[in-house]
């Protein structure tokens, strides 16, 4: 390993996914912090990953806040208050040490800048590289984060704070504590060039050898190992959160349609159903006879299951699609099915 050291923070698990495989490619001695409000499991996880792997050193977990939303950070630069909480905050998961973390580190990567650790770096001028937060995400931000439009209007009163009082923090490259944007394929995506940089996520995956494969797979899967290769080529089903993000009315209508995905893609065949981290649908009630995934892993990780191999793939908007390569056949339903259930 290089004496170089480098720090990645990380809100879900797909994102400790990419951190881990970089840090193996790219032989990078890395400190984690792992944000509870994405990483249910994160204090179970940095007791593997600090056993598990030699690459890993410090993991810093940062807890929920009862006072802070880490969804809800634009103004946290604006309001002395919630600047006094992150700080405060972070400083309690650095155990002391936050003011040395320029010090301490080579380089520093985000892959959300609204995150508990994105906003403090932010408040206190710390550098970084920003990552997409998942696959190709940045091609469609204007679709799926509706929230943050103002961020791409070149007019109106929303434009002026944005660019001219710097209200709050800025996300996906717009912060000028953003030093670079690594994205999977800059083709298409919606957030200005100047500072991104294309770090293909297939070509790391592909340069990790089989011991590498081998430990992430028992990172991630600890306890929760179960012989999916004695399951007969199954319909595989990405879940999405919908109830919880509000795309969708709740759970009843969720459930709708996924039981339609499974009449018109999977009838008669065996399901298996992987949750996305933040569903909170329980899905064993609503498909009995489907061999349900723990949520709290990446669905990437199952690439690493030499055996592993699934008929379909389907998803509604899910990108985990593009990231698996274990489907003989992979279905993108797009927005148009979800608006089928949104009355």
């Amino acid at each position: 390993m290089a004496d170089k050291k480098h720090l990645y923070c990380c809100s879900s698990y797909y994102q400790l996914l990419i951190s881990l495989i970089k840090s193996f490619t790219q032989r990078q001695k890395i400190d984690l912090v792992l944000e509870e409000h994405g990483i249910e499991t994160a204090s179970q996880l940095a007791q593997r990953l600090e056993c598990q792997t030699d690459c890993v050193g410090k993991v810093f977990v940062c807890p929920n806040s009862e006072t802070i939303d880490p969804y809800q950070q634009r103004c946290a630069s604006f309001f002395p208050w919630q600047r006094r909480q992150i700080l405060s905050h972070m400083e309690q998961v650095f155990a002391g040490a936050a003011s040395s973390i320029p010090k301490n580190y080579d380089t520093i990567h985000v892959f959300w800048d609204l995150g508990y650790a994105g906003t403090y770096f932010n408040i206190c001028k710390i550098c970084y590289t920003l990552h997409e937060d998942s696959l190709n995400s940045y091609q469609h931000i204007r679709e799926n984060r509706r929230n943050y439009s103002y961020l791409f209007r070149k007019w109106g009163l929303k434009y002026f704070f944005k660019k001219y009082l710097h209200m709050g923090v800025m996300p996906f490259g717009y912060s000028d504590c953003c030093n670079a944007v690594e994205v999977n394929d800059r083709k298409g995506i919606q957030i200005p060039q100047e500072k991104v940089r294309e770090v293909p996520r297939a070509e790391l995956e592909s340069q990790l050898s089989q011991e590498q494969r081998e430990t992430i797979y028992d990172i991630f899967m600890g306890d929760l190992k179960f012989e999916i290769s004695s399951i007969d080529h199954p319909v595989l089903i990405l879940t999405e959160p919908f109830a919880v993000t509000g795309r969708l009315p709740d759970l009843e209508i969720q459930a709708k349609l996924y039981h339609a995905i499974q009449a018109e893609y999977a009838k008669g065949e065996n399901i298996l159903i992987k949750p996305h981290p933040r569903d909170s649908m329980d899905y064993k009630n609503y498909f009995p006879r489907a061999k349900v995934l723990a949520k709290n892993v990446p669905m990437e990780v199952l690439n690493f299951h030499k055996e592993f191999k699934v008929s379909k793939a389907i998803t509604v908007t899910s990108s985990a699609l593009q990231g698996i390569h274990c489907a003989e056949e992979k279905i993108y339903l797009g927005q148009e099915f979800l608006h089928k259930f949104i009355k």
